[in-house]
């Protein structure tokens, strides 16, 4: 004959007060993570293929010994990449002051509204903001 278990008040208590924890603890992480940019929201705003988008930072010379950095997302087998900050396609050819635009692999963070854009082997960043990036592509662009 099997018996039956009584859970005293004291470990009644004890599992309430852990499955308060643990809720708590998820709603916590949940107001905790930082937007991201959706690359598969992207990929439907032009109608690409999601596998072949990554971020870079798009180097164009300004034709005053400098380079102007854009956040930006490169098209795998396309001449063709998006500017995050205009929120249109351009061609990855143009030569611009007489140099050849070319492409950091990026890696993003969120930092107080906008997302920065940093590269290894280049000590600047790229930034675009959160509103520009919803008045571009739309508020799917943007996920939590």
């Amino acid at each position: 004959m099997k018996q039956k278990k009584f859970f005293g008040q004291s470990d009644a208590n004890a599992a309430a007060s852990k499955a308060k924890k643990v809720k708590n603890a998820r709603k916590s992480q949940l107001q905790n993570v930082s937007p991201y940019i959706a690359l598969k929201m992207l990929a439907r705003h032009f109608n690409l293929p999601q596998q072949g988008l990554s971020f870079v930072i798009a180097e164009t010379p300004d034709g005053e010994d400098g380079i102007d950095l854009t956040p930006a997302v490169l098209i795998a087998n396309s001449s063709d990449y998006i500017d995050l900050v205009q929120g249109i396609k351009q061609n990855k050819q143009v030569q611009a002051f007489g140099g050849i635009r070319t492409f950091v692999p990026a890696v993003v963070k969120y930092d107080n509204g906008n997302f920065v854009f940093s590269a290894a082997g280049i000590n600047s960043t790229a930034c675009v903001s959160k509103e520009t990036l919803i008045n571009n592509f739309g508020e799917t662009v943007v996920s939590h």
